[in-house]
């Protein structure tokens, strides 16, 4: 994606934000714009990442839009890097806490481009939620055909929260031995301060990245704020370990919760960045 691009959907994205909530009954989403340098030490690049989602609900319906541009410059002058994303979505809550959704996401890297159609079943009721989902995967490169996904969460307090997924892969020759697993957590210090954090694995066609990630944020007036990320990512594919270091500022209109994150959006989060490096 070409600068002017990425800042006409920035300036498409902030125009609906300027538009009184009552008119259009904006009820979740946020907008994200973060720059940053990734590289092993020998290489660098710098990084710019623009993201958005929208969302409005019915009654116990829902439905949102999101989608995220990242482009990497490497100072070598090798060629550009994109990362693109999309997801369109609906969902449904009973009233017991149970929920239904679905959803098509589409991703496209330079090492692969992918679109993902998932049906999800969670629930959420106090403390304890958690999420099943099944994805048919069109893919152009990896050779995978479906995701089985589980998430399980807790929440010890507002604000404190620990979740765990795990996605089994399938493809022509069956599932994988090996499937992604993602590890996250959110501690909110105070009103204002907060901490995040992943650990993930995530396995394409038999090569694996291997990333952390520490994160803190500080809001302001509830829906401004300044964020920091730091993400290492290794893998036998790379020759070093890679770095990654943003910082940015976000707004937000009220967030989903982590039940109700389809298992694109939960992977990415998690490790999107390596999706940006040329293996």
């Amino acid at each position: 994606m070409m600068p002017g691009r990425l800042l006409a959907i920035a300036l498409s994205f902030g125009a609906v934000g300027t538009v009184p909530a009552a008119a259009q009954d904006l009820s979740f989403g946020g907008l994200e714009l973060g720059y940053g340098l990734q590289g092993d030490g020998a290489d660098q690049a710098d990084v710019l990442v623009f993201g958005g989602e929208l969302g409005v609900r019915f009654g116990a319906a829902d439905m949102w839009l999101s989608g995220r541009a990242a482009q990497a410059d490497p100072d070598d002058g090798s060629p550009v890097r994109d990362l693109e994303t999309g997801a369109i979505g609906a969902g449904y809550t009973f009233d017991n806490g149970m929920r239904i959704d679905l959803s098509t996401a589409r991703i496209a890297a330079p090492a692969l481009t992918l679109s993902v159609d998932e049906l999800g079943l969670g629930y959420d009721s106090g403390p304890f939620y958690g999420r099943a989902a099944y994805a048919q995967v069109a893919d152009s490169s990896t050779g995978v055909e479906a995701l089985t996904s589980l998430l399980m969460g807790y929440r010890f307090a507002p604000g404190a929260e620990m979740s765990v997924s795990a996605h089994l892969v399938e493809d022509a020759g069956g599932t994988r031995d090996t499937p992604i697993l993602v590890l996250e957590g959110r501690y909110d210090l105070s009103d204002q301060f907060g901490l995040d954090g992943s650990v993930s694995r995530i396995d394409l066609d038999g090569t694996a990245f291997d990333s952390v990630r520490l994160g803190g944020s500080y809001t302001v007036n509830d829906r401004y704020a300044v964020f920091a990320d730091l993400e290492q990512t290794r893998s036998d594919a790379l020759a070093d370990d890679v770095t990654s270091l943003s910082v940015g500022v976000s707004v937000d209109f009220g967030a989903r919760a982590t039940s109700q994150e389809n298992s694109a959006e939960r992977i990415l989060d998690a490790g999107g960045s390596g999706l940006l490096l040329d293996f």
